[in-house]
């Protein structure tokens, strides 16, 4: 159960990261 819940935070964690750089990088652009 704990290996669902850590890959389950994984992913969400790289939407996360994604949203922030496809909102950050235009910004520097």
């Amino acid at each position: 159960m704990k290996k669902i819940v850590i890959v389950g935070c994984g992913y969400l964690a790289h939407i996360v990261a994604d949203a922030l750089l496809q909102g950050l990088l235009p910004g520097y652009d």
